[in-house]
Order: C-alpha cells, then structure tokens, then sequence
C-alpha cells in the first residue's frame, strides 16, 4: 500500500495514540491506514527518534478526558481534532451529551469514512450526538455550523465570543471585530457545512 500524508499532526498522533491504551486507538489507526495508506515510513522513523512529540499531546489528551470525567458537561467541542477517537468514544458513553469535532477538510472526510467504518465493525448505529465539522480554527465563519449544532447547549453563549486566530506571521489587515463579522481575508479554508452523518 502507498504511503499517504494527508495531515502531519493527524498521521503522528493516531499512529502514536495505539501504544496508549486510549479507546477505538488502534482501530481508527488501522482503519486510516486501511483507508488512507500509513504513515510514510520515514516520519514513523522521525517520530519513533522523538517520543516526547506524542507524550506531550498525549498527557493533554489525558487530562482533558479527566477533567471531562470528573466534572461532566453538555457540550465538547474539539477543534483541531485530527483522528482522535475522545468524542466518537464519549459520545457512545453520555448520549445526553453533545460533541463536535472541527478540522479541516482531508482530515474530516477521512474521519468521516473512518467513523462510519467503526460502526459497521462494532455494529453499532452512528452517534446522533456526534457531529464532525469542516473547518478553519482561525476562521470565526468556519464556527457559524457548530454553533447552530449547540444552540441551547450554549446557554453560557462561550461560542458566540469565538474570535479568529491569525495564523503565525500574519496579522488580520481587517480588524478583530470585522473578522467576527465577516470571514477574514486571512482564513486559509473556509466550510460552512458539515458531512452528511
């Protein structure tokens, strides 16, 4: 099978995250790599040379789900999710719960294909509360979805606030509220719908 990249950070972790015990790892690893190609053998070496890269992600995806855990919630948004199995997992567990996962599009297209395999596999229906959204994390645009996907569940209003996150060495040459407003020149992708789940 021909190795394939398509997400740097996605590759590394779902690769890294089978040696962690997390649940559905090692299925969604063996599913991308069924579904997409692994990863290229001479990162794996890179990677395999830097463990503390995974050992950092890792601790904070650790303590996130502990925190989680311990003090409940309605709502997880998890931006910038790659392959990480925490809402398809949490979603299966607290159906009284709402999750959304946002990346952008190679990566969400592949969960998406990777979620609907998990299902067939484990036999089991696809979560009702589980969304996965195409999307930039410093596109303030890119969030309109999620925040319709909430809609009550964000009585606290924490997503009307989103503001865009210049990506590193560029600055917003519109302004921070017109960037709230209105789609920034400076977004690099842009998604308003979700896939068909």
């Amino acid at each position: 099978m021909k190795e394939q990249t398509f997400s740097f950070t996605a590759d590394h972790l779902a690769y890294g995250r089978t040696f962690t015990g997390a649940p559905f790892a090692e299925a969604i690893y063996k599913l991308k790599v069924r579904l997409a190609g692994p990863v290229p053998s001479h990162e794996k070496r890179r990677l395999d040379k830097q463990p503390e890269t995974i050992l950092g992600f890792e601790s904070r995806y650790v303590m996130t789900d502990a925190l989680i855990g311990q003090y409940g919630t309605d709502c997880v948004l998890e931006i910038a999710s790659g392959l990480s199995p925490r809402c398809f997992a949490r979603a299966k567990l607290n159906l009284g719960s709402k999750f959304a996962e946002m990346d952008l599009k190679p990566v969400m297209e592949l969960k998406h294909r990777i979620a609907l395999a998990l299902c067939r596999e484990y036999h089991s229906a696809y979560p009702e509360n589980l969304k996965l959204f195409t999307g930039d994390a410093t596109c303030t645009a890119d969030y309109d979805g999620v925040r319709k996907y909430f809609g009550k569940g964000d009585a606290d209003g924490h997503l009307r606030g989103i503001a865009p996150i210049p990506a590193v060495g560029q600055e917003d040459p519109a302004g921070e509220e017109s960037a709230r407003a209105h789609r920034s020149p400076w977004c690099l992708h842009h998604s308003r719908r979700a896939p068909a789940l």
